[in-house]
């Protein structure tokens, strides 16, 4: 009796939070889709915009649970009271608290499903989608510096095209200013890959201008290496927004800024919700 009960109330509510859920799922990405209609370009097509939004799409189901899962209750609880089944129920014996059971259960089940999106498909799936735009957009030869991400670490400063999961980037352009903020070296490379083992970054096809008091010298190389405190995990920092990173790197991130005296509030924030 009281599995058939749970399997009913459990049922109609996960209904209703999964018919929610898809609407605003759904909704979401058609407005997108169409938003990305003006960023095609010639080697940015329509089907490649439908890859990113569906590459999204965990970031999206993520971002909607808890509204979701709100009005699928109200939803489902308001449709057994509409048959006066909840009223039934009580007059047979069932506790307030036992029906507040029935309901939770459904609920604990997406709480569940939302933490493993967030926490190990969004972040990375997010980083990709981007990734794969900005390179199909912009490619690893052409240096656009109105957009990309831009990086600084002491007195260099470094763009990138696109900037991909596990430490690959791909049009990285590097400044190198000297202690008169005179610019010294300035060097661009189709692409860099992080080595996880030595932390130290591999460019290839590297193309090195440097600038001298009164002449300038070029040089080419086919790879270098790059030292740099920069790691995919700073990456994900800078190019993702505070409510798309893992919990784990959001409270190593706060630790470290709280360490720095610097404003924490946007992270916090992310972190709580």
């Amino acid at each position: 009796m009281m599995r058939r009960l749970s399997r009913h109330i459990g049922g109609t509510v996960f209904n209703g939070i999964f018919m929610a859920l898809v609407v605003f799922v759904g909704l979401d990405m058609v407005a997108e889709i169409i938003d990305e209609m003006g960023a095609l370009q010639r080697n940015y097509h329509f089907a490649d915009a439908l890859v990113y939004v569906f590459t999204r799409a965990p970031s999206t189901i993520y971002e909607y649970l808890p509204n979701s899962a709100l009005i699928g209750c109200i939803y489902g609880l308001g449709l057994l009271a509409g048959n006066s089944e909840v009223t039934v129920m009580r007059a047979a014996g069932i506790s307030l608290l036992r029906l507040v059971y029935f309901v939770i259960k459904p609920v604990l089940l997406f709480i569940f499903l939302g933490v493993i999106i967030g926490e190990y498909f969004s972040p990375y799936l997010d980083q990709r989608a981007d990734g794969t735009r900005e390179y199909l957009r912009k490619g690893s030869e052409v240096q656009d510096s109105a957009e990309g991400l831009w990086i600084r670490e002491s007195n260099e400063f470094m763009h990138f095209n696109a900037v991909f999961p596990g430490g690959v980037l791909y049009g990285v352009t590097r400044y190198q200013f000297g202690e008169g903020k005179t610019l010294e070296e300035a060097s661009f490379s189709t692409r860099a890959t992080y080595n996880s083992l030595d932390g130290t970054w591999t460019e290839e096809n590297v193309s090195i201008t440097r600038f001298n008091d009164n002449s300038t010298s070029t040089e080419k190389r086919i790879t270098r290496q790059w030292t740099s405190d920069l790691s995919p995990e700073v990456l994900t920092l800078n190019i993702l927004p505070p409510s798309s990173l893992p919990i784990k790197t959001l409270s190593n991130h706060i630790a470290f800024l709280q360490q720095q005296g610097a404003d924490i509030a946007v992270y916090e924030l992310a972190y709580w919700r």
